[in-house]
């Protein structure tokens, strides 16, 4: 399994797994509409982006693989262009067992209950065609638009698209000859409600759906996130609620690895999230 579709199963297993419903349950924004033209829909949809230097939140996580469910509570900080780290706590007991940091250079993971850790610059594992970098990463986890490789989505790119509408969705696929497919569906409320990463003549596909919209820091944002997950004949459904969700306040992203812990490589997670 290429690495990028590891790091991938990760996150959604760590930060995707007991969804608890937020307060604020509304599915539409109010006046919605789809625009006149496909351009002018992109145009708004960036608009209506969030906005942010820093983004954090409590998670509620359930996921279901083919031999279990699992159920976890966790935290979710991102510092924009920089930081990305997620912490999972231990059921019943309420402490800290995982926690990930990822940046646009390294990932670094702590498993805590094993005293093993992870840590692995992004370069030793650079592929022809980008597939699940850092931006790629904030972006699925902010319900924002993204192009692999590059870092941040502008009207401009409107080109770097082809658009269909469809029962009143508007569906947009990146342009190009790309071993992987990325489509983006977005509907009335010029939000997202679909990011789709799939492999052509595979079985590797990522779906990431948005819903329970609300008005969250000024911003119209989902509180849940639903991933579908086929990597290698394995199968992963995982669902997220969010809670608490705050935009550019002062976060610390910073932990040290204590010096008892063994390093491990990525494998090891994996191995150990999917048994």
């Amino acid at each position: 399994m290429k690495f990028y579709c590891k790091i991938a199963i990760v996150l959604c297993l760590i930060v995707g797994l007991n969804a608890c419903k937020s307060s604020k349950q509304s599915t539409v924004e109010p006046g919605g509409q789809l625009s006149t033209t496909d351009e002018e829909y992109f145009e708004t949809m960036l608009d209506h982006e969030l906005q942010y230097q820093t983004w954090s939140c409590k998670m509620n996580i359930e996921f279901k693989s083919k031999s279990k469910i699992s159920g976890l509570s966790g935290s979710l900080k991102l510092v924009k262009d920089k930081a990305l780290q997620i912490s999972v706590a231990v059921p019943i007991f309420g402490i800290e067992g995982f926690r990930m940091k990822i940046t646009p250079d390294s990932v670094i993971a702590l498993d805590r209950l094993n005293q093993r850790y992870i840590a692995e610059e992004i370069s030793n594992f650079k592929t022809k065609e980008p597939i699940l970098d850092f931006n790629t990463l904030q972006a699925l986890f902010t319900n924002r638009l993204f192009i692999p490789g590059k870092k941040e989505v502008t009207k401009s790119d409107y080109s770097s698209f082809n658009v269909n509408r469809k029962n009143d969705q508007m569906l947009f696929t990146l342009k190009g000859n790309r071993k992987f497919n990325f489509t983006f569906t977005g509907n009335y409320t010029h939000h997202i409600v679909s990011s789709f990463i799939g492999m052509e003549a595979s079985d590797y596909l990522m779906d990431w759906k948005y819903s329970s919209f609300g008005d969250v820091a000024g911003v119209w944002f989902p509180s849940q996130i639903g991933v579908q997950i086929t990597a290698e004949g394995k199968n992963l459904n995982v669902d997220m609620s969010f809670s608490k969700m705050e935009k550019d306040k002062n976060i610390n992203v910073d932990f040290s690895i204590p010096d008892k812990y063994r390093r491990t490589d990525i494998n090891y997670l994996i191995n150990l999230l999917m048994r």
